[in-house]
């Protein structure tokens, strides 16, 4: 009574898990499976029925065929003028172009563009950008825009297209949040949208092939015909597969991003805004209307319901094509299907009695277990051997015989199969289950054989479980058991893992040791340890003339002379040119001896094949002492003295140097603690006074950059500027000294001017303009009282980019000043195609003028070159009245120093200057 209870209550619980599942499906329960079911569909109903677009927008085109002939990407902006300019002869209502014009390029091609933008007469759309400002964070969003001189002249319009969770672009919007200000996307200017905002599907079921299409290379040599673009809108973009501007989109595959931009507008144009409605009170109705039907109709015969249920699915399918093609509806009908499906089987599962059917299943898995499992260990890739109590083999798959000799393999007996390792692990768990039986025992083995070609490894799975056996009384007998034996051959794999773990501590190049791998076993290591990094001078130069072929047979044969080295406990190789090596620490000497060991066996020139390659080798050395000291610091102590030993021509070899480890710390310490004390305003200027030399009048001040550090006090500028230039902080600061040097001189009498000096790195990093402008914007200072001192190594280092910035700064009216002239590399040779102002004479040659016949005829030198040049000149550390008369007696122009003043706040310049305004006796010295 009581199994006929349970077995009735069974054969409830499909029914009520359908029931419940189909209920669940309008809730988004298989919202993962139904989302690309509706993905599918959706492509299907836009492919049936195909449009047209308007022929009201056309599509310029920036084809492979527009690259071959202009030659060049990416193109000068005058091309982008030439292209509006033959535009304007079709008189077009309107023109997009879908270019990134948010960085300047030259002023010359950023100029014509301006004038044809200015002639088009505002009639040009320009695309602006939402993008992440900063790699990791995903909510930093920066808005990318035309530049000042475009977008002054052009209407902007967002152009950013978005992928969905599929990938693809499905949808646009309408507009976007710039600045506090809502502006439209590209798609609702181009065809003039005014209606509600929000984000809408693009109609794919437009053809893009049916959109007016021509190539810029037809546009600029006048092959387009007068009808073919007249009072159309025009969008010119990237169509070459090279310009990487494709997104995937449903239907068509992948296309370019100004025809999304078009087929968006087309679908605003053709009034194809596609709407949703609320589907779940309709699928609440489907499911009800499902399960009565499925629970009613158990008496219809089964092809009949499949049959309903695929006319129910083509019906849905035929409402949903009609509301989309005619309605402008979107019916997502993915879940609808669901809802069908598990009403099917709803209606399956009353027709079959599934307990019956499982006994049937069961029975006949139990009749062909033993079948199937014979025939797994037959045909299995792992050798399998199940055996009995008597340690007899009962049943082997065919691939035991392939493992070991036939001899063995064929026999009956475990001991004469197997080899003796495994063998005796066999008979070693046998004889534990006969000291307690009746619990299955398990174990996994590895072993290895020599038999002949090679060395092979091998993983057995040993398993022995009790064999109930009933006897004629009714009892058991649990002392007998039946075990199984699966060995699988490993070699392969532990041979792929050698060479894993091979690739992982060595370099593929040499062999040697990689940096971690040396690092490691440094740490092994007990006692005392020199560290030797290696180092071949100029190897970069030597590299780049063998080539390389040449130069990778080079390094090799340098890590071959360092495996000769006796006393060598680990070798290893840290860099493209530098190599370690690691002995015992065992007597004074043993650093001096290692240098010269290594420096003897690279006395010889390396032979490459005929080519007699010399070597020079440098060494930097470290004494590792203390047992627990960190490998990686014992690299990096012995890196450092390899540079120390690189930088001295004089000495090849260097041991490591504590207070060079010291510096660097601080260095470290310093590069870390800048940024926070550039926002808590540790940093300030101090402005030394620069005195006409004639007058003695004050005409301006160089500002200079200080550090207050609220633990160590004041940083040298000698110290902490070097390493903001290594870090790139320097432009931070550099920023921070315009921003500032302007704002105090615009507190100063007209016409006093501020120099402020300006790094190499700030000139070849770009955006030093931007800076100038800001500063001058930002604190109202007149640009002709903005003096910018550059150091010769920027001219030297830049390139044709760098002497035009330098040119567009003075066309704004600054003035240029070349810093420390004559302690870098000046040259005559190009010294006349600098746009300079001012020479500024380095102090080291102004000190004991009056004693140094040299230093004078140095400065006069210096003098006739700059009035040949028509520069002003600007003598540094002037400290003695005699080397002002010097000075002015010569022709020097202007000076500065500790006799007119210290580097000094802003009350105290202008106290300065009207001390040297109203008293004659300091004008005059």
């Amino acid at each position: 009574m009581a199994f006929g209870t349970h077995r009735a209550a069974f054969q409830h619980i499909p029914r009520v898990c359908l029931i419940l599942l189909a209920l669940l499906a309008p809730f988004g329960a298989f919202r993962p499976v139904t989302a690309v079911i509706d993905q599918f569909l959706g492509e299907l109903r836009f492919s049936a029925f195909q449009r047209d677009a308007s022929q009201q927008i056309a599509f310029i085109a920036i084809d492979k065929d527009s690259l071959e002939k202009i030659g060049v990407w990416p193109w000068p902006r005058g091309i982008y003028a030439d292209i509006l300019d033959s535009l304007s002869h079709f008189d077009p209502k309107d023109i997009f172009f879908d270019i990134d014009f948010s960085t300047p390029s030259s002023p010359q091609e950023d100029a014509k563009l301006a004038e044809a933008l200015d002639r088009a007469g505002g009639g040009v759309i320009l695309p602006i950008f939402k993008q992440h400002g900063k790699a990791g964070e995903l909510s930093a969003v920066d808005l990318t825009k035309p530049i000042a001189l475009f977008s002054d002249m052009a209407w902007p319009a967002f152009a950013n297209v978005a992928l969905d969770d599929a990938g693809l672009v499905s949808r646009f919007a309408t507009s976007d949040d710039a600045e506090g200000l809502r502006i439209q996307t590209v798609a609702t200017v181009l065809a003039g949208y005014e209606g509600p905002d929000g984000t809408f599907p693009i109609d794919y079921s437009i053809q893009p092939t049916t959109i007016p299409t021509f190539s810029v290379s037809d546009l600029l040599a006048g092959k387009i015909p007068a009808s073919s673009l007249q009072g159309k809108t025009i969008v010119i973009g990237a169509y070459a597969t090279e310009l990487k501007d494709i997104y995937p989109v449903p239907v068509h595959g992948a296309i370019s991003g100004p025809l999304i931009h078009i087929l968006a507008a087309e679908t605003i144009l053709q009034d194809r805004l596609l709407g949703a409605v609320d589907q779940l009170p309709l699928e609440l109705l489907l499911v009800a209307a499902v399960i009565a039907a499925a629970l009613a109709a158990r008496r219809v015969p089964v092809l009949s319901g499949v049959a309903a249920t695929g006319l129910a699915i083509v019906g849905m399918e035929a409402a949903a094509l009609w509301l989309q093609q005619s309605g402008a509806l979107i019916l997502h009908t993915g879940e609808s299907w669901t809802i069908v499906l598990l009403g099917l089987c709803l209606f399956i599962s009353e027709k079959f009695d599934f307990n019956r059917f499982l006994l049937r299943r069961a029975m006949a898995d139990r009749r062909l277990a033993r079948t199937v499992l014979q025939q797994i260990i037959a045909e299995s890739s792992d050798a399998v051997i199940v055996f009995d109590d008597r340690l007899t083999i009962v049943e082997a798959s065919q691939s035991a015989a392939a493992l070991w000799p036939r001899k063995r393999a064929e026999a009956r007996r475990l001991d004469r199969t197997l080899p003796a390792d495994l063998s005796s692990a066999v008979e070693r768990m046998a004889e534990n289950y006969r000291t307690e039986p009746g619990h299955s025992l398990a174990e996994t083995i590895h072993f290895s054989t020599d038999e002949p070609p090679t060395r092979r490894y091998f993983e057995a799975s040993l398993t022995i479980s009790p064999r109930v056996v009933h006897l004629e009384r009714g009892g058991t007998d649990q002392s007998s058991f039946i075990g199984s034996l699966i060995v699988r051959d490993r070699t392969a794999q532990r041979k792929y893992e050698q060479e894993l773990l091979r690739l992982s501590q060595t370099d593929e190049l040499t062999g040697l040791l990689n940096r971690r791998e040396f690092a490691v076993r440094l740490a092994r290591e007990s006692g005392p340890v020199i560290v030797a990094a290696v180092g071949f001078h100029r190897f970069e130069v030597v590299a780049k003339v063998l080539g390389t072929m040449l130069s990778d047979r080079l390094l090799p044969a340098l890590a071959d002379r360092l495996r000769s080295l006796p006393q060598a406990l680990l070798l290893g190789r840290l860099g493209p040119d530098r190599f370690v090596i690691a002995i015992r620490d065992g007597h004074a000497g043993a650093a001096e001896a290692l240098a010269g060991a290594v420096a003897e066996l690279f006395k010889d020139p390396i032979d490459l094949g005929g080519s007699m390659i010399p070597v020079d080798v440098r060494i930097g050395l470290y004494r590792s002492q203390a047992n627990d000291e960190p490998p990686a610091n014992s690299l990096a102590y012995s890196e450092a003295a390899l540079e120390s030993a690189c930088s001295v021509s004089s000495h090849w070899w260097r041991e490591f140097d504590p207070a060079l480890a010291s510096r660097q710390e601080r260095a470290r310490r310093l590069e870390h603690e800048m940024r926070a004390g550039l926002q808590r305003g540790e940093f300030f200027l101090l402005y030394q006074p620069q005195v006409d030399l004639k007058t003695g009048a004050v005409v301006g001040a160089e500002a200079l950059l200080r550090w207050n550090h609220p633990e160590t006090g004041a940083v040298s500028p000698a110290e902490f500027i070097p390493v903001a230039e290594a870090s790139g902080f320097i432009r931070d600061l550099g920023r921070f000294a315009l921003v500032e040097a302007c704002r105090a001189a615009r507190q100063w009498p007209s016409p006093m001017s501020v120099a402020v000096n300006v790094s190499g790195v700030q000139i070849q990093a770009g955006g030093l303009l931007d800076d100038v402008r800001h500063a001058l914007a930002e604190s109202g200072l007149a640009p002709g009282r903005l003096h910018l001192e550059i150091t010769e190594s920027a001219f030297v280092e830049g390139s044709r980019a760098v002497l035009d910035l330098i040119a567009v700064l003075r066309d704004m009216g600054l003035s240029i000043a070349l810093d420390d002239f004559g302690t870098g590399y000046s040259s005559l040779s190009y010294m006349t195609s600098m746009p300079l102002d001012k020479l500024k004479i380095d102090q080291s040659f102004i000190r004991r003028l009056a004693a140094t016949p040299g230093n004078l005829v140095i400065i006069q030198s210096i003098l006739s070159l700059s009035q040949g040049l028509r520069l002003k000149t600007v003598a540094e550390g002037i400290e003695s009245q005699e080397e002002w008369d010097i000075l002015r007696s010569l022709g020097c122009e202007e000076g500065q120093g500790y006799l007119f003043g210290r580097p000094m706040s802003t009350p105290d310049l202008l106290v300065c200057e009207r001390m040297r305004a109203e008293s004659p006796a300091l004008r005059a010295g």
